[in-house]
């Protein structure tokens, strides 16, 4: 599974998309993979 990301950036107000494995976002965010999975199910996130 793949998630987007929104960000922007601090100069110049642009925004970009990257695509994140299910792992990837885990790790960013601090929690286990079971949690992003268990967020998906309860419709907090989507995939792409």
């Amino acid at each position: 599974m793949c998630y987007n990301f929104i960000s922007k950036f601090q100069n110049g107000g642009n925004y970009f998309i990257k695509n994140y494995r299910t792992s990837d976002v885990a790790k960013i965010i601090g929690v286990y993979l079971n949690t992003i999975l268990s967020y998906e199910k309860w419709g907090y996130i989507s995939t792409v």
